[in-house]
């Protein structure tokens, strides 16, 4: 993989970029996990499933151009 690190969803069709990290100085091995957040006091069960760790499975596509 390159020195990005990228957090995607997909409902079986689209992705949706979700976060990503910038590790182009990273010089040891890095620990990351997932997360869920509750606004406001609330509470909530979260479940994670069907996670994989892969290259990159956007397609190519021709973005905004930089200004």
């Amino acid at each position: 993989m390159n020195n990005n690190l990228q957090s995607e969803v997909q409902d079986g069709n689209l992705y949706q970029q979700m976060r990503i990290c910038h590790m182009f100085k990273a010089t040891e091995n890095i620990k990351f996990g997932i997360y869920a957040c509750s606004p406001e006091n609330s509470s909530f069960k979260a479940i994670f499933t069907d996670m994989e760790m892969s290259e990159c499975k956007w397609p190519a596509h021709e973005g905004q151009q930089p200004d």
